[in-house]
Formats: C-alpha cells, structure tokens, sequence
C-alpha cells in the first residue's frame, strides 16, 4: 500500500483520554552536568494544579498523524569510516546507532552514486552510451557500503531504507560531467531520460539482490542545485517542471513496473522553497498519481521555517511529509559565534518542529565520519580531485582511524530523547506550551499502543533552550498535573504509562 493512499493513518487509536498511571518516569540529557539520557526520579500526577507554573497541557484525544521512525545516511565516506576501525570499534557503532541499547534507528537514507560525501567520484554505469544498461555494475558499493548496511539491517530488522540519486552518470548530463550541473540537468532526449529511468530501476534491482529492500525512492536530492562555482559536487539540477515530466514520462511507469511496493518522494530539497516545487508537480494529474510522498531538507530559513510544512499539509493532506537530511557544522568550527551544546540543540529544536507540523519521519545526514567531520570529495567541475577539508559537517558519532576511538557528539544524545522513545505506529497527540514559556521551551508528544498488551503509554519530549536559567512547569494530561524543572540547556523525554 502507498502512503499516499493512507491518509496519515491514525490506525487503532481512538479518540479518548489515556488511562494515567501514578508517575511520569524522567530522562534527562545535559550540557553543563554528565546527565546523558540519565534515568531521574519518578515524578508523582496528582490532581491539584500548582499555581504560578507554567503549563505544557498535553491532550491525547487530539491525534494527528502516524510517526514512521527515525534515523540516518549511511555514505560513501561513512562506510569508509566505518572500515577503518577495528572490530570491537565497529561492533560498539552499530550498536550504538541501531542496536536496542543504542539509537534503534529503523529509518536509513542511502546514495545512489557518488555524493560530496564520497571519497571518489563513481557511478553505476560508466561505459557511454550504455542506454540498456548491460554494463551497470555495484561493485564500488560491494567493497565497504553494502557490508556496513547489511550489518545495520542485522541489528535492526525493522530498518526500512529510503534511496536518493545526487547525479546520474557524466554521459547522460548536458554538462557531460557528475559533478555541477546545467539546467536541465538530464539530457532531454527521451532515450537518455529513458535509461536514468532504467539506471534507478537496476539501482532497486541490485539492492533487492543483497536482500537489502529500498522502500522509498526520492527524484532528485536537492534538485535546485546548478551552476555551482569553484567548489562542485554531484548534482543535477531539475526545476519543478522538468522533475513532473521527468517523474510522469519515464521514471514513474519503470517503477510501477519494476518496482511497484517502491514508494517515489518528490522535492528532497529545502522548505522554503517547497511549497511551489510540490504544487507544480502535483498540479499534473498524471505525474500525481505516482507520487506517494514528499521529502525535504531542513535548509533554507532553518529552524524557522515550518509554516510551510503547515502549508503544503493543508494543500495535500494525503501526502506524507519526511525529513531526509539535516547535518551541522564541521566539529572545527562550532567554536566560532556558537558552541557544540548549541550546535547540537538545533537537531532538538528541528525535529519537535517538524513532528509538530505533520512530519512522519526524520532522518540525518552521515552517521558516521571521521574525526574532521569528513571525507568529501568535493573539487572542479572539470577534474575529479578530491580537496582536502572542504564542505566537512559534523555527524553523532565521529572517529580517529589513527587513534582507533570513537566520539559520541552533542547530537547523538538530542537524536537519543527521540529516536530510543517513539516507536513506528506512534501517533502525534496534542500539546500546547503556555505563549511566553515557548520562546525558551518547546515540546513535542505521542501517544503509543503496546504491541503485546495494548495499553497506550504517552511520551512527551521537552526541550530548555535557554542557556542560564531552570524552568519549572507542569504537564497537564488528562485532568491531572505533575510538576518538574528543567536545568538550562537541557532535554527531557517523559513517559507515562
């Protein structure tokens, strides 16, 4: 089944009040304490209001939509990362990013063909004019990225995998090279349209293989990328007109053909700019009947910019809305103008964001890099090197090969209070932050039926973004209040069964 056709489905929840327990069980993660996911006291409900509190009310007769789960990129640089390490070192990642004591990621993005985050340039077709595709070959992914996913997949079965295309091979671009792009990006020509399609269908074809199942294909990343200057990656630019066509003529039939279970997400690209990118492609009757999704970035006005996930929600609101990429800063420059607590922060701060204006997933960009933040492979359009620590990001977990250690950042504990406490299935339910404690707290909640019992259990994460000052307040759930403080710069995840 399409999600499109789903409806955010709200599935067996009804519309009533949870049955409360007598505690609310308190993790906490901290800047300025070793509180990393620390277990807190219980707190006690009871049914008199604290005055002078603010209030976050929590309403779990409100349902919204249905949370697909959370999780990560494995790139060509995170498996080479990865590769570098000894056993016990890449036995504690996994562990650490899919295991039931780690992050229990159950979302994975992965790159069809080189991307910055690449330590080479390379695709699956490299003889020209290939059109049939009788030489398309994995052999570079065979070495180091399909060893790593499959070990991510054995620690987690439940793991669905979303796949997205930066560049298709140089022979099928108008510029002729992987790198940069023109706009079109895609040779026009219906025989070379034709065989991207084709490309992206043996891409699905070989993954399925290796018993590696892609569920979800994007068009395009970031399809608004052309014209780069001096610094260039693969890329292809589309404009919301050449991605309908693109979708419509060729890339939506090979896959209802070949691949009919794939779901196909349009946009992979910024918010700001997708309110009239999907209106465009949706506005074709044809090209909408494949498109079962749409996907995006957390770029453009970040961590200001979900009324236009409110919009196109309203606009579509069959669509499910996903979040396929979000990275920061290289670890080296988190010192200038802001902090690595702050850095950080901003994971917390985006996905309460995103979940509480429709979104169903979220997934981050590499989750693993080496100690830099990179490699990339990022150069001239006209040349295939590799500069040396340019366009390096930040990831969870970071790694010296020469030291033979591992860091686990900022990041991989706020990603924690999410990603260890919704499960798929959950539903987002109702919350509500009194109008001036919001400037400094933010919240997010969900409701979840167990899967053995049935019994529904509410978990709500709060984030404190100011930086000196404790907040107390008080959750309001189902005519009772339990009141808790939060230290400065710090973010709780709060269950009640």
């Amino acid at each position: 089944m399409h999600l499109g056709a789903a409806i955010l489905l709200f599935c067996s929840f009804s519309p009533r009040a949870v049955v409360l327990g007598k505690t609310m069980e308190v993790y906490q993660t901290t800047e300025k304490s070793s509180d990393r996911l620390a277990h807190k006291p219980s707190v006690d409900f009871t049914p008199k209001k604290a005055s002078g509190v603010h209030s976050i009310k929590v309403d779990s007769t409100k349902l919204y939509q249905k949370i697909e789960g959370f999780g990560g990129a494995i790139t060509d640089s995170t498996a080479q990362v990865f590769a570098s390490l000894n056993s016990s070192l890449q036995s504690q990642v996994i562990e650490a990013l899919w295991g039931p004591t780690g992050q229990q990621y159950n979302l994975m993005r992965l790159t069809i063909g080189a991307t910055d985050f690449s330590t080479s340039l390379y695709n699956y077709a490299e003889t020209k004019g290939d059109y049939k595709m009788k030489d398309f070959s994995m052999a570079h992914d065979e070495k180091y990225i399909i060893p790593m996913i499959k070990r991510a997949q054995n620690s987690n079965p439940e793991m669905e995998f979303l796949a997205t295309p930066w560049s298709p091979p140089a022979w099928l671009k108008s510029n002729g090279k992987m790198r940069n792009s023109k706009s079109p990006g895609l040779n026009q020509d219906s025989k070379s349209q034709k065989a991207y399609a084709l490309y992206l269908s043996e891409y699905l074809s070989a993954m399925a293989a290796e018993n590696i199942t892609i569920s979800r294909l994007t068009v395009q990343n970031e399809p608004h990328v052309k014209g780069q200057f001096a610094a260039t990656y693969p890329c292809c630019g589309f404009t919301a007109e050449q991605e309908r066509d693109f979708l419509r003529d060729y890339l939506g039939p090979k896959m209802r053909a070949d691949h009919p279970d794939v779901e196909i997400y349009i946009h992979d690209d910024q918010k700001d700019i997708m309110v009239d990118f999907v209106s465009t492609v949706m506005s074709d009757n044809k090209t909408a009947q494949y498109v079962d999704g749409v996907a995006f970035h957390w770029y453009g006005a970040n961590l200001k910019n979900y009324q236009y996930l409110e919009q196109l929600h309203k606009m579509f609101p069959s669509l499910p809305l996903l979040a396929t990429e979000a990275t920061l800063e290289a670890p080296t420059t988190q010192h200038i103008g802001s902090t690595p607590w702050k850095e950080a922060m901003k994971y917390a701060i985006d996905i309460i964001g995103d979940l509480n204006a429709w979104t169903s997933g979220w997934i981050e960009w590499n989750v693993l890099l080496d100690s830099s933040g990179g490699p990339t492979c990022i150069g001239p359009s006209a040349t295939s090197v590799c500069t040396p620590l340019v366009g390096h990001c930040d990831a969870p977990i970071l790694a010296n090969a020469n030291d033979q250690t591992i860091e686990l950042r900022d990041s991989y504990w706020h990603m924690a209070h999410f990603s260890r406490f919704i499960s798929r299935g959950s539903v987002r339910i109702g919350v509500d932050v009194a109008d001036k404690f919001a400037d400094s707290v933010k919240a997010t909640a969900v409701v979840t039926k167990g899967e053995v019992d049935g019994d529904e259990k509410v978990t709500i994460v709060v984030l404190n973004t100011d930086g000196s000052n404790t907040q107390e307040y008080q959750v309001e759930l189902g005519g009772e209040f339990a009141t808790l403080k939060i230290p400065p710069h710090s973010i709780q995840t709060l269950v009640v069964s």
